[in-house]
């Protein structure tokens, strides 16, 4: 699984600690988890996955460039998204994910659900739940059948959505709505 943030105390909403705290109660499962960030908190939650006994499965990889990043995604089964509070606005990382053709686990937010439909191109938790998050990921880790149905959905829902053909046309549509009703 992946895991794409900040690790330093601006993105503190993030989430990583609740994911770790999700993954200390899934030992019995074969999983590995790629952490994409950097920052002035990564020393800390590199001791936390030491200090719960699951830092040989935790692989953090520091800042990765824009270029590399498609690589790691394509690599990953699936893509967590555990936001603990509204600071988080949008998440373009889902999006990343979801053209990736990967689903992402994510907390039930404002504008993550903008993005994703539960059970329909990933899984919603709430957030600040590692027990509900720990069920989502033990879901996606034990049913690829699942896995595949919700990436594939995911990535339709990003070229269709998402692109920039579409974009444009829905950006266009409200340019001449509103010239329509200066008129």
């Amino acid at each position: 699984m992946l895991f794409v943030g900040g690790l330093d105390r601006a993105h503190y909403f993030k989430g990583l600690t609740v994911l770790i705290e999700a993954l200390s109660e899934l030992r019995n499962d074969d999983w590995t988890l790629l952490v994409i960030g950097d920052g002035d908190l990564m020393k800390t939650f590199v001791a936390q996955t030491k200090a719960i006994g699951i830092s040989e499965r935790v692989k953090f990889l520091g800042a990765v460039s824009e270029s590399e990043k498609p690589r790691f995604f394509r690599a990953a089964d699936f893509h967590v998204f555990p936001s603990t509070d509204r600071s988080e606005a949008f998440g373009l990382v889902v999006l990343e994910a979801a053209a990736s053709g990967i689903p992402t686990i994510a907390s039930n937010l404002p504008g993550v659900r903008s993005i994703i439909q539960d059970d329909q191109i990933g899984i919603l938790v709430t957030p600040n739940q590692s027990g509900e998050l720990k069920i989502a990921i033990q879901k996606l880790l034990t049913d690829q059948a699942e896995r595949r149905r919700l990436g594939a959905a995911a990535r339709i829902r990003a070229e269709k959505e998402f692109a920039w053909s579409p974009l444009i046309d829905k950006m266009e549509k409200v340019y001449g709505g509103l010239v329509d009703r200066e008129r």
